[in-house]
């Protein structure tokens, strides 16, 4: 049971601030709703006859919103009014808290809690027949996404437009408070404005995100290995020429492309931007060279520029070459992520003209030269003039010569794995015009100092091989000569024996599913000197 001292009285008191709920701004014809909350703190209750939000226009008129009626408040209770005002006029309006009580007093400055405001002021347009933009929404985002954007006065008699800084975006949908576009081509911060038969609307903002990328899967993998690319902002390639997959420098090859995910295959130059295979030979020969090597001064200072430029890390002890992706759109370019190239086995081959150099894998895809003409077709090799080079080679392989006019040749094939290298040569061998020459190399069996290389010889290029003989790890002039005297073979053709020389019938083939035709110069890198300079690859 409460007791009062004294003469009861009620006290209203405004708890929450004069407010009108629509942002500005505010044209001639709008409908404004505003809100405050009042309390009685006293010790009686209090009758409210009108509670309002009181006004004056800019001609100083009265101009009120609605009025609540009969509205009582016991000690202790509190009311949230709400009303409504439809803007007449354009100018500044004052806005004010007010209640009248059965006696016809009006109160207009009613106390308020500390920090709480019981008047507002605002200002109202004239009505605009320019179209008028209220938001744009997604206010941010890649080139290619949809945007709704909301307002009014859109609708158009003969023409009409969203420019996103000085380009245009496709309109997907339009009404005279809607419009769905998709964004153009950009970058950084630009005006959106909606224009209708010639007239433009009031400009906002919108930014133009740089992608993301947030994962590549995988991380590591051979030249043209597919790599999924997810992430945020990669908009739409179609808009523009300026998308781009980077792994490095190179430029990747891009199977698909959305907003949040792309597929590209990894560059078959390890990211060095195609540069000359020469140099592209010795940056492969450091990702797997265990020991010291020595390189000329020019070709080291190239490496090293590219490896800079293109962020490429050679690791010394992991057998793999290292590359930075990016995506690159109109808005800008991606964080990195990166994808590992394994370097394990690099095998090489190296031909001493006069003819033509072939390799063939078990498919009869070939790298070397043909009638005259570059092939690269096995996957993860490289024709260098005449040099080829296979990167992890996983394949039985037949090496090839054919002759483009008489003289002598050498090859010299080397195989190395695990720091362990095993080399094969040919030195002066006599060809003619149209001679072919092929050979396939045992590695396990030449390794063990035995014959492990079978050399057939088609003498005239009619497709049939008219001597067939085996060889050590090096093959001369004499015994070429010797292997080639024209012997019989049980077949009635000529046939050399082992080694050439004795013209045995009984020369055991040997298997050629178990040859693998590898030039390899490879290991891993920790320190590479350069004539009286040392370049020490990063770890």
């Amino acid at each position: 049971m409460r007791f009062y001292h004294g003469q009861l009285e009620p006290s209203p008191i405004i708890t929450s601030s004069l407010t009108i709920n629509q942002p500005p701004p505010y044209y001639v014809g709008d409908t404004i709703t505003g809100q405050f909350t009042i309390k009685n703190e006293g010790t009686a209750s209090i009758t409210f006859d009108v509670l309002t939000i009181g006004g004056r226009d800019p001609d100083d008129q009265v101009a009120d919103f609605t009025f609540q009626y009969g509205i009582t408040l016991n000690p202790g209770e509190s009311y949230k009014y709400q009303g409504t005002l439809n803007l007449m006029k354009e100018g500044n309006y004052h806005f004010f808290c007010s209640y009248k009580i059965p006696d016809g007093n009006w109160n207009t400055a009613i106390p308020t809690k500390p920090g709480i405001s019981n008047i507002l002021d605002i200002t109202v347009n004239p009505i605009i027949d320019n179209p008028y933009i209220d938001s744009i929404t997604p206010s941010s985002g890649a080139p290619g996404i949809e945007v709704t954007i909301k307002g009014f006065n859109f609708d158009a008699m003969f023409s009409q437009s969203v420019q996103f800084g000085s380009k245009s975006a496709i309109i997907i949908e339009w009404s005279d408070t809607e419009i769905i576009v998709k964004v153009p081509y950009g970058e950084g911060i630009v005006d959106v404005i909606v224009s209708k038969d010639f007239e433009n609307s009031n400009n906002v903002k919108f930014t133009f995100e740089k992608p993301i990328i947030d994962y590549i899967d995988p991380i590591y993998g051979e030249p043209n290995t597919e790599v999924t690319i997810s992430g945020t902002n990669f908009g739409e390639p179609g808009l523009s020429l300026l998308y781009w997959v980077y792994f490095g420098c190179s430029n990747a090859e891009e199977i698909s492309w959305n907003d949040t995910e792309i597929i590209a295959k990894a560059p078959w130059d390890y990211g060095t931007g195609k540069i000359d295979k020469f140099i592209l030979k010795w940056i492969l020969k450091l990702a797997l060279q265990e020991a010291e090597i020595v390189i000329d001064e020019d070709i080291m200072d190239q490496i090293y520029n590219i490896l800079l430029s293109c962020d490429i890390e050679i690791k010394p002890s992991g057998g793999e070459i290292k590359v930075p992706v990016t995506v690159t759109t109109p808005a800008g370019e991606s964080n990195k992520v990166f994808f590992s190239y394994p370097v394990s086995i690099l095998s090489e081959v190296l031909l001493e003209s006069p003819g033509e150099l072939r390799v063939y894998d078990s498919l009869g895809r070939v790298t070397g030269i043909v009638n005259g003409e570059p092939e690269e077709e096995i996957p993860n090799t490289i024709y260098d003039g005449n040099n080829v080079i296979l990167v992890n080679p996983n394949d039985s392989y037949t090496y090839e010569m054919v002759g483009i006019e008489e003289g002598e040749y050498g090859i010299k094939v080397n195989f190395t794995e695990n720091g362990n290298t095993i080399n094969f040569a040919a030195i002066d061998i006599p060809t003619s015009t149209k001679e072919n020459h092929q050979y396939k190399i045992n590695w396990t069996t030449l390794s063990q100092g035995e014959e492990g290389v079978i050399v057939q010889v088609d003498s005239n290029g009619d497709g049939i091989f008219d001597y067939n003989f085996t060889s050590d790890s090096e093959l001369t002039y004499d015994e070429y000569i010797n292997a080639t005297k024209g012997f019989q073979g049980g077949d009635g053709s000529p046939r050399g024996g082992s080694g050439g020389g004795g013209g045995d019938d009984d020369v055991s083939a040997i298997p050629l599913g178990n040859y693998y035709l590898a030039i390899i110069i490879i290991s891993i890198i920790s320190l590479i000197i350069i004539k009286k300079r040392e370049f020490v690859l990063k770890k």
